[in-house]
């Protein structure tokens, strides 16, 4: 076999990439431990938000909503080298925009069955 042969050894079993030096050319994203927290947390922020629209859902969403930014600070610490994961950031500002939304739709749920239990004293 000559140098230049292609063989099944030339290449990652995994993506099919061709390997250079006996590596592939890019960086292994299976091996990333802050993939498993940022998919998480991405979850749990577009669940928070979608939460926000249901009345005493809020609540749910106002925990998912913590949970999603704890999640996604979580993964930005395991992150590997400088790069930055996109699901964590994602997941941190869904986190963030889910935990206010759902903060005041849970309060304006509150004061609204509040107000209207005062009114069925009044009768």
């Amino acid at each position: 076999m000559s140098k230049g042969e292609l063989t099944m050894a030339n290449f990652d079993p995994q993506t099919g990439a061709p390997l250079q030096n006996g590596q592939p050319p890019y960086g292994n994203p299976q091996n990333d431990p802050s993939r498993g927290p940022a998919i998480a947390s991405l979850v749990c922020g577009i669940i928070s938000v979608i939460c926000c629209f249901l009345s005493y859902g809020a609540l749910f969403g106002l925990v998912l909503g913590i949970v999603a930014i704890v999640l996604s600070v979580k993964a930005g610490k395991l992150s590997m080298g400088a790069a930055k994961n996109g699901m964590a950031i994602a997941g941190l500002v869904l986190g963030i925009i889910g935990t206010a939304l759902c903060g005041l739709a849970f309060a304006c749920a509150a004061c609204a069955c509040a107000s209207l239990s005062s009114l069925a004293f009044l009768r």
